[in-house]
């Protein structure tokens, strides 16, 4: 731990007498050069004047990363997908009863059958617009690894609607709403991450970002696999409903609060960690 590394770097008899906390309250011990480096762990800065520090985390900053990123593509844009999936539902007949006798064909679907799909979707991107501001607040409220938690039950509780929604159920307007609401809560709750990766911030922000963009391909693995398999969409989204739930676990390894820069360990450096970024995108 980084406690250790302070002892074994400073002589120090308790691990107490180096350790301070950042604005966040994170736990943030000094260390000289050498501890910094081999500490590993996610949260390590280096400052000029032969001070480092670092943030005791469970994972490395690469975990963080590559748990981010898969959470995210589960359960981040996916609902972007939506015209891949009408095909499907076309053919399940959702909302059919709203054509002209009770039916519609699923090569020309009638008009009121698909303004009502897509009156599904249009309350889903209201929903997920208004997710943004909902997990910001939640993070400066209950912290990021509740707001992670959350979102990621409110897009569980969709999928297992729309897996149960018979085609003229209402199930089909809140089941999309809540994928929608809880996959931008998911990513307005990761780019903090961009913090551990000095000078790289912003790459780690595009990068969390095309997952969000590339998770909408979901709906169009679903499609195939009900057109070349026989894959019933019940079960897809039940299956989809079980991933949600690993994402919601998988969180809990969040830190309590957002994960600092170098301005929160020490904010009167903040000339020194200007410096310290250019050193690193020079490198």
């Amino acid at each position: 731990s980084a406690c250790v590394l302070w002892q074994a770097s400073h002589k120090q008899g308790r691990c107490g007498a180096g350790r301070t906390t950042d604005s966040y309250g994170h736990a943030v011990v000094p260390m000289d050069q050498q501890a910094w480096s081999d500490h590993g762990a996610a949260g390590a800065f280096g400052l000029e004047g032969g001070m480092y520090y670092a943030q005791d985390f469970r994972l490395t900053k690469e975990s963080y990363l590559i748990l981010t990123l898969a959470q995210i593509s589960i359960s981040g844009g996916v609902i972007f997908g939506w015209q891949a999936l009408l095909p499907v539902l076309y053919e399940k007949g959702v909302y059919a009863e709203s054509c002209d006798g009770g039916k519609s064909d699923p090569t020309y679907p009638c008009l009121a059958m698909r303004s009502k799909l897509a009156l599904v979707f249009n309350i889903a991107c209201a929903a997920n617009a208004i997710g943004a501001l909902v997990a910001g607040v939640m993070m400066d409220v209950c912290g990021t690894r509740i707001a992670r938690m959350v979102a990621g039950l409110i897009v569980c509780a969709g999928a297992m609607m729309i897996a149960y929604a018979e085609p003229e159920s209402i199930l089909w307007f809140p089941g999309l709403a809540c994928i929608g609401f809880g996959g931008n809560g998911l990513q307005i709750t990761s780019f903090h991450i961009s913090n551990l990766f000095l000078g790289n911030e912003r790459l780690i922000v595009s990068t969390i970002t095309g997952s969000f963009a590339a998770s909408a391909c979901l709906f169009t693995i679903m499609r195939v696999l009900h057109e070349r398999f026989d894959c019933d969409i019940k079960d897809q989204f039940l299956v989809y409903a079980g991933l949600s739930g690993v994402v919601v676990l998988s969180s809990s390894v969040w830190p309590v609060k957002p994960f600092s820069c170098i301005e929160d360990l020490e904010p009167w450096r903040e000339d020194e960690a200007r410096n310290a970024r250019r050193r690193r995108k020079g490198g």
